[in-house]
């Protein structure tokens, strides 16, 4: 059971948390555990390398004033070619012909937004949680005076947020002040924009979720008693629990202030 253990005498450390790991964690234990332990990074999919190109246009305007969906495409061509797997070649050729529109979707909006609250790009934040000894950090898309912007793109328009993005959002909203708005961006025949602001309930929501997974992490990381790691192991993914009774159980055990 060593060998799994997150111990400081074998090299293995996390010398800061993010909202992403913290995500991961919950999410996947898998996908965390190949990357932050075995050192192997999700390498990405035409998918994310879709919302990496289209942002990366969105923070060439910004900071140089050109918008070009030449930089765009060159961007996600950048983002296929670091992806270690074999990806299927017509989905990937049937993603980058959404982008164009993509593209224009996103800066219409940009345009007009940025013009009345202007925005710094790929902000460094960090903030301190009782509790957790490390700093958790992370990048903000937008930061206006106003407000925190976060820009996705997406192959459906959401109703609401995901409870990873809830995560993401009150992270923004504790090392700001701020509200904080996801901007979604949806690849449609003729994408669509939609706006999704965090509320005050899934702030709470968020940040006690990311209080206690953090403080399991930590614990994770020192532990060396088989029985506690499959205890701390067993940390909810609450997003996974169709069965409202079974949620509330979940959370009320870890301490989690459900929304």
């Amino acid at each position: 059971m060593d060998q799994f253990a997150f111990k400081h005498s074998m090299g293995i450390t996390l010398p800061h948390l993010s909202p992403s790991t913290i995500n991961s964690f919950i999410t996947s234990r898998f996908q965390f555990y190949q990357s932050k332990v075995k050192g192997k990074p999700f390498s990405g999919n035409a998918f994310t390398a879709r919302g990496t190109a289209v942002e990366h246009g969105i923070n060439t305007w910004i900071e140089k004033g050109v918008a070009n969906i030449k930089d765009v495409l060159d961007k996600f061509d950048e983002e296929i070619e670091k992806s270690v797997f074999n990806q299927d070649h017509d989905k990937v050729m049937e993603v980058r012909s959404g982008l164009k529109g993509l593209f224009d979707c996103a800066l219409e909006f940009y345009m007009e937004e940025f013009q009345i609250d202007k925005a710094k790009t790929q902000q460094k934040v960090s903030i301190r949680i009782e509790g957790v000894q490390r700093e958790v950090l992370g990048y903000m898309d937008y930061l206006q005076k106003a407000r925190v912007r976060d820009c996705k793109v997406v192959s459906k328009t959401p109703s609401s947020l995901s409870q990873s993005y809830i995560l993401q959002g009150s992270f923004y909203r504790k090392a700001t002040g701020l509200p904080v708005v996801f901007d979604f961006f949806v690849d449609n025949k003729k994408p669509v924009h939609k706006s999704i602001l965090l509320t005050d309930d899934e702030y709470i929501f968020g940040l006690s979720y990311l209080t206690k997974a953090a403080q399991v992490l930590e614990e994770l990381e020192e532990c060396d008693n088989p029985c506690r790691i499959m205890e701390l192991m067993s940390f909810p993914n609450l997003d996974d629990m169709y069965n409202r009774e079974d949620k509330i159980e979940a959370a009320t055990i870890w301490g989690i202030t459900l929304k």
